[in-house]
């Protein structure tokens, strides 16, 4: 979709904090913000989690423990 000929499509999406689900069948934990951080565990489709913090794609919901937003969505 475009208005005045910027295409939205697009834009970056912007996290924000709040609840999301899981929307893969396997969503990888990691120790940080990011996927070269150590894995810690693992969330599975369905699964309702509440974001403490966002740091870019990904987002923070207890000590050390951090998901990719990509794989969600809000709820």
């Amino acid at each position: 979709m475009s208005k005045g000929g910027i295409n939205f499509k697009n834009l970056p999406i912007e996290y924000a904090v709040g609840t999301y689900k899981v929307n893969t069948a396997v969503l990888n934990v990691h120790k940080g913000a990011g996927a070269n951080f150590t894995k810690v565990g693992t969330l599975i489709k369905g699964k309702k989690i509440k974001i403490i913090e966002v740091g870019g794609i990904w987002g923070r919901y207890a000590d050390n423990k951090w998901i990719c937003l990509e794989y969600c969505k809000k709820v």
